[in-house]
């Protein structure tokens, strides 16, 4: 068994996809050793409600220090003000510790009900999670999530370490300070997940961060929402893709898109029960007169399903007039219909009767090939917007 090449024992782990049995793995022989303690270790929770856990963390990497290069993702829930010194002092050294994470979720509140701030985070915590977020040179995502007051110098050193920043129901306070003054940031980002507050976008809009946003090419925002025309009209001549999280119902026509004469793809996403309001084919329809012959595709993304649904049509006159304004646009777009049915009673009944619906309402565009719809999980990753 020794003699087995190290490719074929990875393609082994890896068709394994349960814990129990990738602890066996572990256990079985030394060559599987490795690569089952990174299938094992691959992704890390700390803080919040597991807190007592960074203990048993930074114990395991005391004992074993080369696992910490095992983790790759990391999900970091800031503890309570209650937390123990010894758990906190623990928090502290395995943030120090990890070195090769690849995505990192740094939320408040995994419910999104309310917002951690951040001067209720302790001192030395905080400093710690900059730090340690600064010294990641392989990260690829950062989510920064219900996260209030974050102080601008720290906000600004976030723009320096990932390509794909997201700032999610979170704040930003130009009054405070974190540690020692930061240093010059070379801005990375080319992928900006920005929803949040009104003054993000303003403190975004200033000349302090405009330098810092020149390299972004994916846009993902929430239109109707103070600055959000601006914010977009700051990008517009570098967009590839742009996201318009459709969850504030305008109370008024909608606003014209600037033009973006590199959008490739648009994706506008929003709640099953909105898919015949009259303002989603409104932006349907700024889209198209925004984008230019590059636009090759407008995705349309419902929201996960709850456990039952009534109906999995929308109204004729909607679908006649989403393939209207398809048709008649001048370089006709493919459109990409995604839901995820995964919470369903009857998830493969429901999705027959919706693909059924789509083709029926709109059947030019499925006669040319320009009709696609998929099925997907949010489970699969807050990041994975990027790829669309």
């Amino acid at each position: 068994m020794n003699s087995l090449p190290p490719e074929l024992i990875r393609a082994i782990v890896e068709e394994i996809d349960d814990v129990e049995s990738w602890k066996m793995c572990a256990l079985v022989a030394t060559i599987f050793r490795e690569h089952a303690q990174r299938s094992l270790l691959w992704s890390l929770n700390l803080g919040g409600d597991e807190a007592k856990s960074s203990t048993a963390t930074w114990s395991l990497l005391q004992e074993s220090p080369h696992l910490a290069r095992y983790f790759k993702r990391l999900l970091y829930i800031p503890p309570s003000e209650e937390v123990s010194l010894e758990e906190l002092h623990a928090l502290c050294a395995v943030l120090d510790r990890l070195s090769n994470v690849r995505q990192c979720y740094f939320i408040g509140d995994p419910d999104l009900e309310n917002i951690c701030s951040w001067s209720d985070i302790p001192p030395q915590l905080a400093i710690a999670s900059v730090k340690f977020i600064r010294r990641q040179t392989r990260l690829q995502e950062l989510h920064i999530v219900s996260i209030g007051g974050l102080p601008s110098d720290t906000l600004i050193q976030f723009f320096g370490v990932a390509p794909t920043l997201s700032l999610l129901q979170t704040t930003v306070d130009i009054t405070t300070t974190v540690g020692d003054p930061p240093s010059p940031v070379d801005s990375v980002v080319q992928n900006l997940c920005l929803l949040a507050s009104s003054d993000m976008s303003v403190v975004l809009l200033t000349a302090q961060f405009l330098p810092h946003l020149t390299g972004i090419r994916k846009l993902w925002v929430q239109p109707d929402v103070e600055k959000s025309d601006e914010r977009i009209s700051t990008f517009a001549q570098n967009l590839d893709h742009l996201s318009l999280e459709c969850k504030v119902k305008p109370s008024s026509v909608i606003p014209p898109l600037p033009q973006l004469p590199f959008l490739q793809s648009a994706e506008l996403s929003l709640d099953f029960d909105d898919r015949d309001e009259p303002w989603f084919v409104g932006h349907l329809a700024a889209i198209l007169t925004a984008a230019s012959d590059a636009l090759k595709e407008i995705c349309i993304t419902y929201d996960p399903f709850p456990s039952s649904l009534l109906n999995h049509s929308s109204t004729p006159e909607t679908m006649a007039a989403v393939e209207c304004a398809i048709v008649g646009s001048a370089f006709s777009p493919r459109i990409r219909w995604r839901v995820d049915v995964d919470a369903l009673s009857e998830a493969e009944e429901f999705l027959s009767g919706f693909i059924a619906s789509l083709r029926d309402g709109m059947p030019k565009l499925h006669e040319q090939g320009r009709l696609i719809i998929e099925r997907y999980s949010a489970d699969d990753g807050f990041g994975n917007w990027t790829l669309r």
